[in-house]
């Protein structure tokens, strides 16, 4: 898959595993800060992009990453449809 005109593989990257936020924390921005503490210390190891997978049927999680480029998708061995994300880590 491409990401800006180039291979994915032709960045420095890193995979963003799947997180699950217990119910009692939801609404607390605790996701949030997970996630932008995460993205500065790859941006500060030299990391170009990052890239994680999102389930088709995850609507929710796939909302929520909208605003990172989606490169396409994948059916896994088991029938399920994973969405390839991926954020740019360059400039932000």
């Amino acid at each position: 898959m491409k990401f800006d005109e180039k291979y994915i593989s032709e960045y420095k990257y890193i995979v963003f595993a799947q997180v699950c936020i217990g119910k009692e924390f939801r609404g607390s921005s605790i996701f949030t800060r997970l996630y932008s503490s995460s993205k500065s210390m790859c941006k500060d190891q030299g990391f170009d992009i990052f890239v994680g997978e999102i389930a088709d049927k995850n609507k929710k999680s796939l909302a929520v990453h909208s605003i990172y480029t989606d490169t396409g998708t994948y059916k896994a061995s088991n029938g399920t449809v994973w969405h390839v994300i991926v954020g740019d880590l360059r400039n932000n």
